[in-house]
């Protein structure tokens, strides 16, 4: 006698499955800074696994500089994760701003050489 049962993966299960793990919507290559940003064009430098490398212009005055900006995920179901942008909180304390690309580029690496 058999007092178990069995449950048939159909192909929504199986859909599910496929998917893996959620990806998150990842920051665009570029975009215009918001709130304590506003007036900042943003344009992706470069991209690691844990930071991004933004070179970031004042619109106004034209000058650059470049931040390293940490990936944070928020959301709670695959629908709505997203990363942050860099004028959201905690994003915005964490970010490495430097005047010289170079100097920039190397930290950068120094952040990956850590892990």
């Amino acid at each position: 006698m058999n007092d178990g049962f069995y449950v048939k993966r159909d192909a929504w299960h199986e859909a599910i499955a496929s998917m893996g793990s959620p990806k998150p919507r990842m920051l665009p290559s570029n975009f215009m800074g918001q709130e304590a940003k506003d007036g900042c064009k943003y344009y992706r430098y470069h991209t690691g696994v844990h930071w991004y490398l933004y070179e970031v212009t004042n619109m106004n005055t034209r000058i650059k500089h470049y931040e390293i900006i940490d990936r944070y995920v928020i959301g709670s179901n695959r629908k709505d994760m997203r990363e942050l942008y860099p004028w959201e909180e905690p994003t915005l304390s964490e970010i490495q701003t430097y005047s010289n690309p170079y100097a920039a580029m190397e930290r950068f690496n120094e952040l990956h050489r850590e892990l």
